[in-house]
């Protein structure tokens, strides 16, 4: 495991190296906790030696820019405590998974703790492959602003115009109102017959019709509730506004152009971590064409670095849209300063801009977190449901800005 710094200040110490990177392809052409998954194939795990797109560059302050070699040092030191940090989790056996720190391309720290399959005898890596439950929100809610940018629907527009037999009560809920958890539409883990149907294939459809007819909670737009229900009927409606299946969708406008070669929807893919609900203690099963467009994704975190690094540039979304992505659109209750964009949540930390998910399933934990003014990125993800986000977050918050 190598930590790498980003900066343009003095020579760094010998024992220190720097990330090569290139920047991003040009786009494809035009085509939060979950579309029929047989057909939505996701590319199998690389075969070993297959070289992988290096992470694309962004231009941005450094944090080690202008510093001196003591300052480099002092930085390089705090991150090798906090890779010891989680390297003695993984050792306590109360955290399993993978981590990486980046900034404007450039890979700080990246590694994988614990095991992916403790029965196999296989170690999680940076290329491991984990469910990432509600971090698929962010790619669903791209989905939606790429058909946008496309001219095949806007925001503002009513769900039903775009589904057949809408329910009557749907009739007033807006698209924007699915994005940001304020239609009303309740979220299906609350329904009483979620556990009899969590492990069993579902489609698209039929996902609609479980959830079509139950009262809504609210008159839309008129509170914040959050809807897992909600972001699965956005992927219901990526697929009859785009005339793809939601995987092949994702697959052909954002994995593949960004090379995410561990990214996609598929419940048959190969490669996932062992989903772990504590040592050795394997995790529930639930089935991910439940979770669909809210939470049925797996990625690895160097393909989330790609994808964090691409949200600064247009490669997928002309600005003026990406500025309403991480537009604060709705106040969360009783969490002062923190709002929900579209997929993401907006808030700040020691006084910097942050935007943030974070998922959890049974098995499996993430969180990307985003500085924006920094260009700094921190992700992790985990197969052990039980571990703290707040942990991780804490420990890397104390090694880049102490």
């Amino acid at each position: 495991m190598a930590l790498v710094l980003a900066g343009c200040g003095p020579a760094a110490p010998a024992d220190l190296q720097f990330a090569s990177v290139t920047p991003p392809g040009p786009p494809a052409p035009p085509g939060v906790l979950l579309a029929e998954t047989s057909s939505q194939a996701a590319p199998a795990t690389a075969a070993p030696g297959t070289p992988r797109p290096a992470v694309p560059a962004t231009q941005a302050p450094s944090i080690t820019a202008n510093a001196t070699q003591e300052a480099q040092a002092a930085l390089a030191d705090r991150l090798n405590g906090l890779d010891a940090f989680m390297a003695a989790q993984a050792e306590a056996k109360t955290f399993g998974g993978a981590v990486l720190v980046g900034q404007g391309g450039a890979v700080l720290l990246s590694k994988g703790y614990g095991p992916a399959d403790a029965g196999r005898s296989l170690a999680n890596t940076p290329q491991t492959r984990f469910m990432i439950a509600s971090l698929t929100k962010q790619f669903t809610a791209t989905a939606v602003l790429m058909l946008q940018a496309r001219r095949k629907l806007d925001v503002r527009d009513p769900v039903c115009n775009y589904l057949k037999d809408c329910p009557t009560a749907w009739e007033p809920i807006t698209i924007h109102e699915l994005l940001t958890h304020t239609s009303g539409i309740p979220d299906f883990f609350g329904f009483t017959d979620f556990n009899a149907r969590r492990t069993q294939p579902m489609t698209p459809a039929q996902m609609v019709a479980w959830v079509r007819d139950k009262p809504l909670n609210f008159t839309p737009g008129k509170l914040y509730s959050y809807s897992n229900s909600g972001y699965n009927l956005l992927g219901y409606l990526v697929e009859q506004v785009s005339g793809q299946a939601y995987g092949a969708f994702l697959k052909q406008n954002i994995f593949d152009p960004l090379g995410m070669a561990d990214t996609g929807y598929d419940r048959t893919a190969a490669g996932i971590a062992a989903g772990y609900s504590g040592a050795g203690v394997k995790a529930s099963f639930i089935d991910p064409s439940v979770l669909f467009a809210a939470g049925g994704l797996y990625s690895s975190v160097e393909d989330l670095y790609r994808w964090d690094q691409a949200l600064y540039t247009h490669a997928l979304l002309p600005q003026e849209l990406l500025d309403e992505m991480f537009r604060p659109q709705v106040e969360l209750p009783n969490q002062p300063g923190t709002s929900y964009g579209y997929g993401w949540v907006i808030t700040s930390q020691a006084g910097r801009r942050l935007f943030k998910h974070d998922g959890i399933i049974d098995g499996y934990h993430s969180t990307i977190q985003r500085f924006p003014d920094e260009r700094l990125a921190l992700i992790m993800l985990s197969n052990r449901d039980d571990f703290s986000i707040g942990d991780f977050s804490d420990r890397a918050m104390q090694a880049l800005f102490p």
